[in-house]
């Protein structure tokens, strides 16, 4: 029954975007692993965020962040700069502070 409902939000979407064109060629997907390399260079680049254990997943251009920061000041840093990169449309910032999820 989830995959009969994942399938038909793909397909909505899908149809959605092409019917007022918005979409490109190859669907949302296409740029995924060119988007998720981005954010993890930008990450590992960035020296507030050196002392963090992130993990990244991009899916439709959708990022995930999860994993742990030391501070709410780390936590935001890490939300604003992937807010940032190009093509990213929404964040869902899973991170912890501390060193064990909760």
């Amino acid at each position: 029954d989830n995959l009969r409902r994942e399938a038909h939000q793909r397909m909505e979407a899908g149809t959605t975007c092409w019917l007022a064109g918005q979409c490109e060629q190859g669907g949302p997907y296409k740029h995924d692993a060119e988007i998720n390399a981005d954010v993890v260079a930008a990450i590992q680049a960035d020296h507030r965020l050196t002392d963090t254990t992130i993990w990244v997943e991009t899916l439709r251009t959708y990022v995930t962040l999860s994993g742990c920061v030391r501070n709410h000041g780390q936590q935001h840093a890490l939300d604003a700069l992937v807010k940032a990169r190009p093509r990213v449309k929404i964040v869902w910032d899973n991170t912890h502070i501390g060193t064990r999820p909760r």
